[in-house]
Formats: structure tokens, C-alpha cells, sequence
């Protein structure tokens, strides 16, 4: 089931050439239980039985890709997802992946919808790995990068570039619509909450000042009045002569 043994091994029956025809010959009717035609060389028969060796090794990989698109078509991703699974477990290069990429895409969205975010950022990676290099990838990409815009929000560091660039690929993503909306409800709230608290500093300042300028009206201190001179008292001296001057002149 390798598939570089394998390769290796049909690279050096095809360098043995003609000399191996009856060696294949013979391997070709224990094979089918019939003889080649006479027709056909040995490459011919070589490639007869290679196929044929790979429709028995692949037979289970066959019914499992009949299985999932069965499952794909009833709308049941979940299951389709599981036998693509293991039919690319079996045959990582099958031919026919490529048609497994809308089933993943699918099952990724209904994860989505359950808010199973890592489940299906891995289903929308390996839908991306599946599609081939030439076909459009802008859904999956724009999805992938949803996914990585909302990690970052949930982070605390909303990154609008994402969102832009998911619109970019995919203009109908609905999730990535809804966070670009609610990411500018969210700036505009913060812008109305920093008016109001600029409102309310201005307010409060304005208290302040106009309160110190009462409180310094209040404790002005009132203009002093002229108070009279006191007079001198009379001493007791300047009376005692005038008394002695009475007594005398009576």
C-alpha cells in the first residue's frame, strides 16, 4: 500500500523490458484466470495488470467514496466527512479527492453555526488542501480569516484589516458583516462614553473652581474702623497743689 514501493517496483518491471514479457504473461492469467490476448506486448499486459492490481487494492476505498458522496447528497456532511476521511487515509493522492472539498467546506459551516470554531478552521484548511491550485479558494479563504479576525477580538486587539480583507474575497460573508458592524457600534460607544466623561470632568471643574472662588468670597476680611484715641488719665499729682492752693487761700 506504499505508494513510492509501488511506483518503484512497476519503474523496475518497465526497465526489464521485453525479456519480462513471459514472466507477465504468466502473472496476467493467475491474476484473471484467462490468458492475454496475443495482441498485446508486454507493456500492454504490464499496464493490465497494474490496473487490475490496483481496482482490488482500492476496492474499499471505492465503496467508501460512494458512501460519502451518498452522504454528501442527503445533506448529511458529518458522515460524508468521516468516509472521505478514510478513503484519503488510504489513497492520500486519489484522483477524485479534489470533489471531497465541498463536503468539508460544508461540515465547517454547520461547526460554525455550534460556535466550534477550531474543529472547523481544520476542515476549512484541509477543503483548501483538497481544492485544486487553479480553482477558486476566496470562500475558504475569506472563512479561514473570519476565523482569525474573531480570535483576536476575543483577545482584546480587533483587527478590521481581517474583516476588509474577508470582504474582499468573499463580499457575501455574512459573519464577517456582522463584525465589521458591531466593531463600529462598538467605537461609537466608546466615542459617545469619552464625550460624556470629558462632559463630566468639565462639569466637575467647573464645581470646583466655583466653589473655591465662593469659600474665598466668604473669609474676605471686613475693612477696620478708626477707633478714638484714649485719653490720658489725670494724675493724682497735678491734683494734690491745687487742693493745698484752696486750703491756703481760705
Amino acid at each position: 500500500d506504499r505508494r513510492e514501493l509501488r511506483e518503484a517496483s512497476r519503474q523496475a518491471i518497465g526497465a526489464i523490458g521485453e525479456a519480462a514479457e513471459w514472466h507477465l504473461k504468466d502473472t496476467y492469467e493467475s491474476l484473471t484466470g484467462d490468458k492475454p490476448p496475443r495482441a498485446w506486448d508486454w507493456k500492454r499486459v504490464a499496464q493490465e495488470i497494474f490496473r487490475r492490481h490496483d481496482q482490488a487494492r482500492l476496492a474499499k476505498v471505492f465503496r467508501l467514496l460512494g458512501e460519502g458522496r451518498a452522504a454528501q447528497r442527503a445533506g448529511r456532511h458529518a458522515d460524508a466527512v468521516k468516509a472521505f476521511d478514510q478513503v484519503l487515509a488510504r489513497a492520500p493522492l486519489f484522483e477524485e479527492r479534489h470533489a471531497m472539498a465541498p463536503a468539508y467546506v460544508a461540515h465547517a459551516e454547520e461547526l460554525l453555526a455550534k460556535g466550534d470554531r477550531e474543529q472547523a478552521a481544520m476542515l476549512l484548511r484541509k477543503a483548501r488542501r483538497l481544492t485544486p491550485k487553479d480553482a477558486d479558494t476566496s470562500r475558504i479563504e475569506a472563512q479561514l480569516t473570519v476565523l482569525e479576525a474573531e480570535q483576536l477580538i476575543e483577545e482584546g486587539i480587533p483587527d478590521r484589516f481581517l474583516l476588509q480583507r474577508a470582504l474582499e474575497l468573499d463580499p457575501d460573508n455574512a459573519r464577517a458583516k456582522e463584525l465589521m458592524a458591531s466593531l463600529a457600534t462598538e467605537a461609537e460607544a466608546r466615542q459617545d462614553e469619552s464625550k460624556q466623561w470629558t462632559a463630566m470632568i468639565g462639569v466637575g471643574a467647573f464645581a470646583l473652581i466655583a466653589m473655591a472662588l465662593l469659600v474665598g468670597w466668604r473669609r474676605k476680611p471686613k475693612p477696620s474702623q478708626p477707633q478714638p484715641e484714649p485719653q490720658a488719665p489725670i494724675e493724682p499729682q497735678q491734683q494734690e497743689p491745687q487742693q493745698e492752693t484752696q486750703q491756703e487761700t481760705q
